[in-house]
């Protein structure tokens, strides 16, 4: 037995003093200043490139100098830089000049050995979604970016995604955006105005009922429910699409409307996906296939809508 406690004895010395070891090693270690952090980035490791961002941000202020000359000298690792001090909350304050100068910049180019798959303008955007601090200047300067019909769509709803970080203050704009412009521009409103809705504590279902009933024609109404569902087939009858289906059908029959008859065959196709599709589609007994959304739906009734779409056409237009 005493042999025992002497072991144990000396095991648990010997694990306090590795500890003590570890815990002095930690202590003598330099601490990195933000210069050497950046040069991290100069290995395009993953792995450390993200422990270099993360150290940064929590350097906070006193790492935005630096941060901001590589934004001000659009340096190849600005893109890290940006994302960096988003991730820092108010102590990137200093650098926000720079980035609303950015911001508006429509002939900015990309740095000298970019590697992003996005322009630096859709980074920077991506990173002022994180500022929500700062929304008293970032909410006007992004809504007229939305609106600039001289920028890229990809800008554009660059710009509108970034509005859903500004929560509450950003849903006047946001309102205007869902009810107006590019198709693109108005799915991105209208996915940052049910995220903020959902955090608030409203129905994700209900939001998305509220902004289809707003305006049932709306070219996105099909993804729209295809959100809604979270699914494009969701295997069984699902009330909200029926109505907007029979919504559709009855504005046909008094006017043939190619983009309505468009609508209608996506949703109808939609309602298709992974069950068994022929020109008249198999019972809803295969029970290896998925249902069909609507038993009464198959590719005879796709392409009734189908024709209507292109019958009533222009060239080109569908």
């Amino acid at each position: 037995m005493s042999s025992q406690r002497s072991l144990a004895s000396r095991v648990l010395i010997v694990g306090m003093l590795l500890t003590m070891g570890v815990s002095q090693t930690a202590a003598d270690e330099p601490q990195r200043t933000a210069e050497e952090w950046i040069h991290v980035w100069d290995a395009g490791k993953f792995g450390e490139s993200q422990n270099a961002k993360k150290a940064l941000a929590e350097m906070g202020a006193a790492a935005v100098p630096a941060l901001a000359r590589l934004v001000r000298d659009n340096h190849r690792h600005s893109g890290y830089a940006l994302k960096t001090l988003a991730d820092m909350g108010a102590a990137a304050r200093p650098v926000l000049p720079e980035l609303l100068k950015l911001a508006k910049n429509k002939a900015a180019k990309e740095p000298d050995g970019w590697t992003w798959n996005v322009p630096i303008r859709t980074i920077l955007f991506m990173s002022l979604g994180k500022m929500s601090w700062a929304s008293a200047e970032l909410v006007p300067l992004l809504e007229h970016v939305g609106k600039d019909e001289q920028e890229t769509e990809q800008i554009r709803g660059a710009a509108v995604n970034a509005l859903r970080g500004m929560g509450s203050d950003a849903m006047p704009a946001l309102r205007r955006f869902a009810t107006g412009g590019s198709a693109q521009v108005r799915r991105s409103a209208v996915n940052a105005i049910v995220e903020i809705e959902v955090k608030a504590g409203k129905e994700r279902t209900t939001s998305l009922q509220e902004i289809i009933d707003r305006d049932p024609f709306d070219s996105n109404i099909p993804m729209y429910l295809a959100d809604m569902k979270r699914i494009y087939n969701l295997g069984h009858i699902h009330p909200p699409t029926q109505a907007i289906k029979e919504l559709y059908r009855r504005e046909l029959k008094k006017q043939p409307n190619p983009q309505v008859a468009w609508q209608l065959a996506t949703i109808i196709r939609n309602g298709l996906v992974s069950s068994e599709l022929k020109w008249s589609a198999p019972s809803n007994s295969y029970s290896s296939l998925w249902n069909r959304e609507d038993p009464d739906e198959n590719y005879d009734t796709l392409d009734a809508a189908m024709k209507i779409a292109f019958e009533h056409s222009e060239a080109k237009s569908v």
